[in-house]
């Protein structure tokens, strides 16, 4: 076989003794067998350079082929430092490529009958780098052509794809015959030299870019060539969002409403110009690339309320596509129009006859909106119609009126998700022909919900009229409004109201005496129980000791202010003398009170004990007779004087709670472990306790004698 390349891509570095050096500048040379670099030589390049080289053949028919080290034989600073191959003698020969950064040439041929290869090399006034190496050699065998890399589209973005090497043989062949010529294709140019290792076709690449070796051998002479392309996968260039638009109900309260699906496209292409979108209403569908959206500016959603519009990414410069399952969605939301009432006028009296007051808007929230949750609502009062359109110039809630007696304010009520709104008038009244009254609130307190408790309903007839007298008003108590309004069915003794477990409003009409002119005002009755107290009394003091009484609330659902019979007004008092104590309790948020009372008795002097001796026993699953210690606790009193408990914890002494129920026949439950005794006098509480330990070890050693 007729080996036709002298030298492999590392002749430089293997054998540095005779190849000629070639650096990047402006002419023509003839050479093989040489070593190219940029102007640096193995220092970086300079800024602001504009070379232009043409290298040829020594040998005419011959061909122009470098080999640039893939891994360190190419690096320039930036994308504007870049080295253009011109495939010919001159820049106005095609262009083989261009090359920056890290992205490489990797092996070039001159496939053209001058045999050359012309570069031009610009870089900018700003950073440098170590630019490149490349041996060089001649060839002057059979010319095939240099293949155009081998793109694919990954499916969603991802890295390996298979690709079908042999569809690039006819590229690489040209005009050659293929019967009389073999193309394989290597991982690297030294497994193409040596024809080893050839891939199999479809081929999965391992890395992106990949740079693929071709070798194509003629049958009869056994003459080869080599050229290289790259797998390169591309992928749109895009992290897939997802957003939500939300929009107004149109018309009737239904669900539907239309979207300009195209208002998002900067936040799903991220800015990018290169990035087309188009809209799908189902993920096969976007996969698919059918049945897209056609009118995206004025889409009316299909399922009511909410629904998912697919999103199908494409890069307009390659072609290629992205549909994600996991995001790349346009959630639609339609909001319900909002429902509002136009409020009634809102009535004040003048009080000094100029035709102005200042009223709460606030107090019209509720019959504007209907009783709808008005924390998800924007509401809002302008004086024209035009504010209130454009949302500004909004007043303050406690507003001064600036027309007199009769004003018209313009509402707008919008959601607080999207902005939707409702828009209606409210009419501001001021008259002198009216009736100065006020709603007033009441709290009736009561020991029982169950219990009816009466309440005078007179008693407010002052404040109802803001303290004028009484006596000038005539008043009517209702249980419904439209009692009221038309007269009927009142209240026939309001001064004994029964009130019992709930709140209620009572209706009140007022009429003035002279003028005739009424109003209707509220009382809200608002019903609480009063705190309920309980001691857990009598209490006993023992002689020179004290005690904590500590009132508990059973129904604690505030804050509470005490005031003791001793005077005190801590929650807790401390006290070291016998008698009767009594605590009245008030609820600070309602006002209601209670009173309760607790006995405390003076007892004797606690028993005073002894100590006893510790228990043991080597015998196992034994039992003690806790009783046998007594002697040595009571330490000569007498045991019919006292009530006797024994206990495995101390808090059960204290508290005379669990105590041991078998204390004659007591199987222990630990090895060691301590019991507790409590004496307690049999004529009051006073007690003391008293301790031993008890140990069961089977493990001591037992004596046996023999005989």
């Amino acid at each position: 076989m007729k080996k036709l390349l002298l030298y492999s891509f590392f002749t430089f570095s293997l054998f540095n003794y005779s190849q000629t050096e070639l650096t990047m500048q402006d002419g023509y040379f003839e050479a093989c067998d040489a070593f190219f670099r940029d102007s640096g030589g193995s220092a970086p390049y300079s800024n602001n350079e504009n070379y232009t080289m043409t290298i040829c053949p020594e040998t005419e028919g011959d061909f122009i082929r470098l080999s640039f080290d893939i891994a360190t034989g190419f690096i320039t600073d930036s994308t504007s430092d870049i080295l253009t191959i011109y495939n010919g003698d001159s820049t106005d020969a095609p262009i083989q490529g261009t090359y920056s950064l890290g992205n490489g040439p990797g092996l070039i041929n001159a496939y053209n009958p001058s045999g050359c290869l012309t570069f031009n090399f610009v870089s900018d006034a700003s950073g440098t780098s170590f630019g490149w190496s490349a041996d060089m050699i001649c060839i002057s065998n059979f010319i095939i052509n240099q293949p155009t890399n081998y793109e694919l589209c990954s499916e969603n973005n991802s890295t390996a794809a298979e690709y079908d090497l042999e569809s690039k043989t006819p590229e690489i062949l040209g005009n050659l015959d293929p019967n009389e010529y073999v193309v394989t294709y290597h991982e690297s140019y030294d497994a193409a030299e040596e024809n080893v290792n050839a891939f199999i076709s479809p081929y999965t690449n391992y890395l992106n870019p990949q740079i693929i070796f071709t070798r194509v051998t003629e049958v009869s002479s056994g003459d080869y060539n080599i050229a290289s392309f790259y797998l390169i996968l591309n992928g749109v260039d895009i992290q897939p969002q997802v957003y939500e638009a939300i929009a107004c109900d149109e018309g009737e309260s239904d669900g539907f409403s239309t979207f300009d699906l195209t208002l998002y496209e900067d936040i799903f292409t991220n800015g990018n110009p290169n990035i087309s979108l188009s809209y799908f209403e189902s993920f096969e569908d976007a996969f698919a690339n059918v049945n897209a959206i056609t009118n995206p500016t004025a889409y009316i959603n299909t399922t009511p309320y909410f629904q998912a519009v697919m999103i199908r990414y494409e890069d307009v410069t390659t072609g290629c596509s992205l549909v994600s399952g996991n995001s790349g969605f346009l959630y639609l939301n339609v909001e319900d129009s909002i429902s509002i009432n136009e409020p009634t006028p809102y009535v004040v009296c003048d009080d000094d006859d100029d035709g102005f007051f200042t009223f709460n808007l606030n107090t019209k929230i509720d019959e504007i909106v209907n009783g709808i949750d008005n924390q998800n609502l924007f509401i809002s009062f302008h004086e024209t119609q035009a504010d209130a359109d454009a949302n500004v110039n909004a007043l303050d809630s406690v507003y001064t009126n600036n027309t007199a007696f009769i004003q018209t304010l313009y509402v707008r009520v919008s959601s607080g998700l999207v902005d939707c709104y409702q828009n209606t008038t409210l009419d501001l009244v001021v008259t002198t022909d009216c009736v100065s009254a006020s709603s007033v609130d009441v709290i009736v307190c009561a020991e029982d919900p169950n219990i009816p408790v009466d309440y005078d309903l007179t008693s407010q007839e002052a404040n109802m009229v803001n303290g004028q007298n009484p006596s000038d008003f005539t008043f009517a108590y209702y249980y419904a409004i439209t009692n009221a309004e038309t007269e009927t069915d009142p209240i026939t003794n309001p001064d004994v109201y029964s009130v019992s477990g709930n709140s209620s409003v009572v209706h009140v009409r007022i009429e003035d005496n002279i003028s005739g002119n009424s109003i209707i005002v509220q009382i809200f009755v608002n019903f609480n129980l009063n705190p309920q107290i309980d001691f857990n009394g009598p209490f006993t003091i023992c002689s020179g000791n004290e005690i904590i009484l500590f009132p508990f609330i059973n129904n604690d659902n505030g804050t509470y202010d005490y005031l003791w019979s001793t005077g005190e007004t801590d929650q807790e008092i401390i006290v070291n003398t016998g008698g009767t104590y009594s605590v009245t309790v008030t609820d600070l948020n309602t006002g209601c009170t209670s009173t309760a009372s607790v006995e405390v008795i003076e007892g004797g002097d606690a028993p005073a004990l002894g100590d006893a001796a510790d228990l043991s026993s080597c015998e196992p699953n034994v039992t003690f007779d806790l009783t046998t210690t007594l002697t040595e606790i009571l330490n000569g009193l007498d045991p019919s004087q006292f009530m006797i408990s024994f206990f495995n914890d101390a808090n059960s002494a204290y508290t005379n709670t669990n105590p041991i129920t078998n204390e004659v026949n007591y199987t222990p439950l630990n090895a060691t472990e301590t019991i507790y005794v409590r004496v307690q006098n049999s004529g009051d509480d006073c007690f003391e306790v008293s301790d031993f330990i008890i140990t069961s070890d089977n493990s001591c050693r037992l004596y046996t004698t023999y005989n």
